[in-house]
C-alpha cells in the first residue's frame, strides 16, 4: 500500500546555556554545573512504528522546548580514588499542536527522561609495575515513553550497577 512521497522537513534549533567549570580544594574537587534550554522547530517525531514489519515513518511534528540543569562532580578521596556523581534534570515538550501526531502543546517529548543519575568510585593503583585500576559504578534514568500519546509501557526508570 503506497503511502506517498516522503518528506521531511529540515529542523532547526536556537540553543541557550549558561554554566561554570570550577576546580577548588587544591584541585581535588571538580564541579561542572549548566543550565540550558533549546527551542526546537520542525522536530522530527516516530508516528509510526509497527512490530512485525519492523518499520516506521518519521514526521515533522512542529515546535518544541527542551529546558534543563546538569551537574558532574569529581572529587579524590585520598590519592587515586576517586569519587563521582553526576545528575540532570529536564523538561521537554511541545510548544504547539501537531495534530498529524495526536499531540498538543505542553505533550512530554519521548524518549526524554526528566531525571537522571549515576555515581562512581574509581581507585587507581599499580599492581605487579603497571598502572591498574577499579571502578564501580550506579546509574538510574528516569522513566519516558517512546511516543506523544503516552501510550504503553514507559521505558526507563531504571538502575543499573
Amino acid at each position: 500500500m503506497p503511502v506517498g512521497a516522503r518528506e521531511i522537513d529540515s529542523d532547526l534549533t536556537q540553543n541557550y546555556e549558561i554554566g561554570g567549570k570550577f576546580t577548588m580544594l587544591d584541585e581535588r574537587l571538580q564541579l561542572n554545573a549548566t543550565l540550558y534550554q533549546i527551542d526546537w522547530d520542525g522536530i522530527p517525531i516516530l508516528n509510526f512504528y509497527d512490530d512485525q514489519f519492523l518499520c516506521g515513518a518519521t514526521t515533522n511534528a512542529g515546535e518544541a522546548r527542551s529546558k534543563g540543569v546538569e551537574f558532574d562532580l569529581t572529587y579524590g578521596l585520598s590519592s587515586g580514588l576517586l569519587l563521582r556523581t553526576s545528575a540532570s534534570y529536564m523538561e521537554a515538550e511541545l510548544t504547539e499542536n501537531a495534530p498529524i501526531l495526536g499531540g498538543r502543546s505542553g505533550d512530554p517529548l519521548p524518549g526524554a527522561p526528566r531525571f537522571n543519575a549515576s555515581l562512581g568510585l574509581e581507585h587507581h593503583f599499580t599492581l605487579a609495575g603497571h598502572s591498574t585500576y577499579w571502578r564501580a559504578d550506579y546509574a538510574y534514568v528516569g522513566g519516558f515513553y517512546n511516543n506523544l500519546a503516552e501510550i504503553g509501557t514507559e521505558v526507563g526508570d531504571y538502575h543499573r550497577l
